[in-house]
């Protein structure tokens, strides 16, 4: 949403050329996070310019048949679209069938928003599941159960609104040097949760 035609441009440029890797590597979604407003930057002309951009990203998505999901992120980070509930008003507004929801556990504990009210008013649109936790005060990519997000709640909700989509852990880069117990403790937690347990 920059006022900057160039950097508009080059932003443009790397969507549509990860979308390209992405066609190339069979990747059935796009993730897009919402642009961060900058100081002065009138809010609603900045939303009309993202809704725009995206229009033109959903329709080249439609190309490829790359579906593209939006992601709420929490205020501290980006301040445009922050919960599911802005997602959607975005998805009604560009009623392209192809533009879902990326729901990120991390995200929503650092939100406003409830799991029931985001996971019922998300409905179909939810295309993917990003998770790990952190201590509701800030962002901290952990393993799903270390921080104080209700992983029991949110996958008994998922299961209620038939949600039958991808699960992928995004955890933190501390984890790198020796990621394989982080992986394995996270798919075990997983496992439980999706299993109803």
């Amino acid at each position: 949403c920059s006022p900057n035609p160039k950097v508009v441009v080059d932003s443009m440029d790397y969507v549509f050329e990860s979308m390209e890797n992405a066609a190339e590597l069979d990747a059935p979604v796009l993730l897009v996070c919402p642009p961060r407003l900058l100081k002065g930057q009138d809010e609603q002309a900045a939303w009309e310019q993202f809704a725009d951009n995206l229009s033109i990203i959903c329709e080249r998505g439609r190309e490829y048949s790359i579906r593209i999901v939006l992601e709420p992120v929490n205020k501290n980070v980006f301040d445009l679209i922050n919960t599911v509930a802005d997602a959607m008003r975005m998805i009604a507004y560009l009623e392209k069938d192809n533009l879902g929801v990326i729901l990120d556990s991390g995200h929503l504990h650092l939100s406003d928003e409830t799991i029931e009210r985001a996971l019922s008013v998300v409905g179909k649109r939810l295309f993917q599941v990003h998770v790990h936790d952190n201590d509701g005060e800030r962002q901290l990519n952990q393993i799903p159960g270390d921080g104080s997000f209700d992983f029991s709640t949110f996958f008994r909700f998922l299961h209620s609104i038939g949600y039958q989509g991808v699960v992928s852990a995004e955890l933190s880069g501390e984890y790198a040097m020796d990621p394989i117990p982080a992986v394995e403790e996270t798919a075990r937690r997983l496992s439980k949760w999706i299993g109803g347990n």
